[in-house]
């Protein structure tokens, strides 16, 4: 994704320098001075060039060529400058500064004086004025020029009438370099010119004309080519540091091959400006710092969306190890209920048979207890029967167990076991709900998932905003090339009918070399025109857009489900809370009506414990058991015999009521199993979202995060600074301060010929 970013800007840039530099009006020619060694091969190209790049010159205050006029292969023999004053204001007098040598008005007989730091006053008397001067000064930028002939290197005066495969090289060094600040770095940026180096070949023997970055335009039996060339551009944007494959994307020579009978050259002529760039509009660019705001509530809603979900997932493994531990509990609560119970229910009708023997033996004695032998007999029966009762209740006491016991081979102690864990096991879920909520300025999972969908969708919206822009942009060049075409035509009609369309008389010669000129004008703007969108690809640069808007829309929508994902969770939390407080609830109820079971039990030992002091006290004397039986033991027997009664019914109606097949014991057993399974399948989502939230945040978000606020900062930063530094270079000689100036360079080399 990032090598697909890279190249969009790069394209984008290149798109946006190749607009600025398009220009459709036709030169004046008497308004410029020229050097006077300039030959008509080089006005030629000179106009070619400018009447297709437009240098940034109107309004200024002064205009400066610079030619510099080199041996065959690029080397200096001498440098004009040649200056113009623009005097605006129809003054007498122009104030001016300037460094030059051999100064001299070219244009008028006005002459001027000097003072000091090379200041000059001319005698304007309202006219403008045109100087000349030379210098030895370091030019900005050197031009090396090479011939090869089937591959091997040779010197102009080797290559002169030779015949074969030759490659003519422009080779550009930047000497203008400078140390600035870019993101708060010290780093050594190059003025940004741009080179664009022209010659006119013979057709009769150029044949199969290339240029690795320009246009061969057919003259008749001339060809006009022209290359582009960008010295230092791919050092102070950088791309190869951030591309894989190391490849930059602005051209830094310029290369020419032909198949060649007899060669010869007539000259090249290279134009180099800062202009071109410094016309760029980086004043506008807002969208980075935009997409940079966005990220970053992006990350700060992922990162707390992450953090949420993982203590989620803690909270759940937790709760489900609890659950464990209070599943067990409610299955042995119920084990042992039912078991203790049943062993009960066994010894309750042996408890009733002998507390019917005991009131039968009572009667008996009560009805016989002058007969010394009954009274004895029925005595030690009722002894040996209170006894068994006693040890039987004891045993019942230790089954059961005290109140606030936490034993669970009890039954006291299992259920309040169940009721302590149903507590604690709830309130675990309240921690839980509360994680879906905002808490100390960090978004809860429910806001923390909604601003991750938000900034997704503001991400897939900011790329689809690029693809339209960029659309637009095509679409505009298009246009400009269907408007020249039509232009074209018009002129043409005009030249074939013959008639000056405004006056209706016969054309001049002059008139139709005029419609001539900007027929071939309009002719080379729209081969510039079709050479950008041929260099753009539209095609493929749309594919890469599409690729890079689906892949945001992806993230979009995942973030949305992710959003809907969380809405779920937290509604289930909350049908799992309100039925598990109904659980919490009975297993309370159900600990409070065990201390009336553990009373009646605790009633029933103390009786039996009195059964059996009474029945020893009658062993050991009948004589004084006769008044306490009759007065006391009868009737203890008889309320005896009805609680062991109502102590079967009771025990009965318990022991089927606590069976697992009973319908409440079932429905308790069937919930915490479903229950337990319901929370391992939670706590199972909840890792995988935890898992995948990780995943998002470490593939997606900071991978995003890292390249907005790193590479693309950088190239953006980066652009700003090399217009600003073009924009920083109008003047190559001196210039008054204040003063608005702007400077071109053209490089005329010398001819190759056979001697």
């Amino acid at each position: 994704m990032k090598k697909k970013i890279v190249k969009t800007i790069s394209i984008s840039l290149a798109a946006l320098l190749a607009i600025a530099g398009i220009s459709y009006s036709a030169l004046s020619g008497n308004e410029k001075v020229a050097s006077a060694d300039t030959s008509k091969d080089a006005k030629t190209i000179q106009n070619t060039i400018e009447s297709n790049v437009k240098f940034n010159e109107i309004g200024e205050d002064k205009e400066e060529t610079v030619y510099v006029l080199t041996d065959a292969n690029g080397n200096v023999n001498k440098t004009i400058v040649s200056d113009w004053l623009k005097n605006k204001d129809g003054s007498d007098k122009l104030e001016d500064k300037s460094d030059l040598k051999d100064i001299e008005n070219v244009k008028s007989d006005a002459d001027y004086i000097t003072g000091e730091d090379g200041a000059i006053t001319w005698n304007a008397n309202g006219e403008d004025i045109y100087y000349q001067g030379t210098t030895d000064k370091q030019l900005p930028v050197d031009v090396k020029v090479t011939y090869l002939l089937d591959g091997k290197e040779m010197s102009p005066s080797e290559i002169a009438g030779k015949s074969g495969k030759v490659t003519i090289k422009f080779e550009y060094t930047n000497n203008q370099k400078k140390e600035i600040t870019v993101n708060g770095k010290k780093t050594e940026m190059y003025v940004p010119f741009t080179m664009i180096s022209g010659m006119i070949l013979d057709g009769n023997k150029f044949r199969n004309v290339e240029v690795n970055s320009g246009k061969v335009i057919s003259d008749g039996n001339r060809l006009v080519v022209v290359g582009l060339g960008f010295p230092g551009m791919n050092s102070n944007l950088a791309l190869s540091d951030i591309t894989s494959d190391g490849k930059t994307e602005f051209p830094e020579t310029v290369e020419v091959t032909a198949d060649v009978e007899d060669f010869s050259l007539a000259l090249t002529l290279t134009m180099g400006s800062a202009d071109l760039i410094s016309a760029v509009d980086v004043d506008s660019v807002t969208a980075v710092d935009d997409l940079k705001d966005v990220v970053k509530k992006l990350v700060e809603s992922t990162d707390a969306l992450q953090t949420g979900s993982a203590k989620l997932n803690e909270g759940l493994k937790t709760l489900k190890n609890s659950f464990g531990t209070y599943s067990t509990g409610i299955k042995t609560y119920v084990n042992t209920v039912n078991s203790n119970i049943g062993l009960l229910n066994e010894k309750v009708p042996s408890f009733v048979d002998g507390t019917k023997q005991i009131s039968d033996g009572v009667g008996q004695i009560v009805g016989a207890m002058e007969g010394d032998n009954g009274a004895v007999s029925g005595a030690n029966q009722l002894a040996q029967g209170s006894a068994e009762l006693s040890n039987g209740l004891n045993d019942l006491a230790n089954s059961v167990g005290t109140v606030g016991s936490t034993d669970n081979n009890t039954v006291t102690g299992a259920v309040n076991n169940i009721a302590t864990g149903s507590s604690t096991l709830f309130s675990y879920v309240d921690k839980m709900l509360a994680g879906f909520d905002d808490q100390n300025g960090s978004y809860g999972l429910t806001n923390g998932s909604k601003a991750v969908s938000d900034g997704s969708k503001a991400v897939s919206d900011g790329v689809n905003a690029l693809v339209s822009q960029l659309n637009k942009m095509i679409q505009t060049i298009n246009t400009s090339i269907s408007d020249n075409e039509k232009s074209i035509a018009q002129l043409n009609a005009v030249i074939r009918g013959g008639k000056n369309p405004q006056t209706g008389a016969d054309l001049t010669a002059q008139e139709i070399a005029v419609y001539n000129a900007q027929i071939q004008q309009l002719t080379g703007a729209n081969t510039a025109l079709k050479t950008m969108l041929q260099n753009m690809n539209p095609e493929t640069m749309n594919q890469q857009l599409t690729t890079l808007s689906q892949g945001a829309k992806s993230v979009a929508d995942g973030a949305s489900g992710v959003l809907n994902g969380v809405a779920t969770l937290q509604n289930g939390l909350k049908e799992f809370k309100t039925q598990g407080n109904t659980l919490v609830q009975g297993t309370a109820q159900l600990n409070s009506s065990m201390s009336q079971l553990v009373a009646g039990i605790g009633k029933l030992q103390a009786g039996s414990v009195q059964v059996k002091d009474g029945s020893a006290a009658l062993a050991s004397g009948v004589n004084q058991l006769y008044g306490a039986v009759k007065n006391q033991l009868q009737p203890g027997v008889s309320t005896l015999y009805d609680g062991a009664n109502l102590l079967s019914t009771s025990v009965n109606q318990l022991y089927e009521g606590t069976k697992p097949t009973a319908k409440d014991v079932n429905t308790l057993l069937s919930g915490t199993d479903q229950l337990a399974s319901g929370i391992g399948e939670l706590q199972t989502g909840a890792e995988t979202l935890s898992s995948g939230m990780k995943q998002f945040n470490d593939e997606a978000i900071s991978k995003v995060s890292d390249f907005v606020n790193g590479d693309l900062t950088t190239i953006t930063e980066r652009i700003k600074a090399t217009v600003n530094l073009a924009k920083d270079y109008n003047i190559y000689s001196d210039a008054l301060e204040g003063k608005s100036t702007s400077v071109k360079f053209v490089y005329e080399t010398d001819g190759i010929n056979v001697e």
